[in-house]
C-alpha cells in the first residue's frame, strides 16, 4: 500500500514559516565539541558595531573587528570560524539589513562575507574618490610636515586597496 501523503491546501502555501534556521551566513562545521562564545567578548563586538553610514569607515571595522575577535582563542577552531561566528553581532541598521537580505546560507568563507561587505559599504566610487584625494594631497598653508604626513597616512590607511606602490 502507498504511503498517503499529507493534504496540503492553499493556505498552507500562503502561511507564515519559521525563520529560526535562516541566515545568509552558512555555520561553518565546527571541529572542537565546546565552541562557546564568552559574553565578554559578544559585549566588545555589540560595542562596536557597524551601521553603515556614510561616516562610517568599513575597513576600520574590519580591523577593528577582527582585533577584538584575536582577544579570544578557542582550542581547534579556526580564527576564520569565530570570525563568521561573531560577525552578524558586529552590524546593525542598515548594515545588518543589508546581511539579512543577502541569499540564505550564501556566505560559506570569511572571504565571501569580506569581499561583499566591502563591495557595499566602499563600492568602486568611494575608492575612486579616496584615491583622487591621495594623488591630490597637498600640505595646507602653515601645517607642520609631521601633521601633513599623518593626515596622508590616514589617508592610505583609508583605502588599503589604493593600488600604489611606495615609490608613487
Amino acid at each position: 500500500m502507498a504511503e498517503e501523503r499529507p493534504r496540503i491546501t492553499l493556505g498552507d502555501h500562503v502561511a507564515a514559516n519559521s525563520t529560526t534556521n535562516f541566515s545568509s551566513i552558512a555555520t561553518p562545521a565546527i571541529i572542537a565539541t565546546n565552541f562557546e562564545i564568552k559574553p565578554t567578548l559578544l559585549n566588545l563586538i555589540q560595542n562596536n558595531q557597524y551601521a553603515g553610514l556614510d561616516h562610517e569607515d568599513p575597513y576600520l571595522h574590519l580591523h577593528t573587528f577582527i582585533e577584538l575577535c584575536g582577544t579570544m582563542k578557542i582550542h581547534q577552531v579556526p580564527e576564520d570560524v569565530i570570525w563568521i561566528k561573531l560577525f552578524p553581532f558586529s552590524l546593525l541598521g542598515k548594515a545588518k539589513m543589508w546581511l539579512n537580505a543577502l541569499p540564505h546560507q550564501s556566505l560559506t568563507r570569511w572571504s565571501d562575507i569580506e569581499t561583499k561587505f566591502l563591495a557595499r559599504f566602499f563600492p568602486l566610487a568611494k575608492i575612486n574618490q579616496a584615491k583622487s584625494e591621495i594623488v591630490t594631497f597637498l600640505q595646507k598653508q602653515d601645517e607642520l610636515l609631521s601633521k601633513a604626513w599623518e593626515r596622508y597616512k590616514s589617508l592610505l590607511r583609508r583605502c588599503p586597496s589604493h593600488g600604489f606602490d611606495d615609490l608613487t
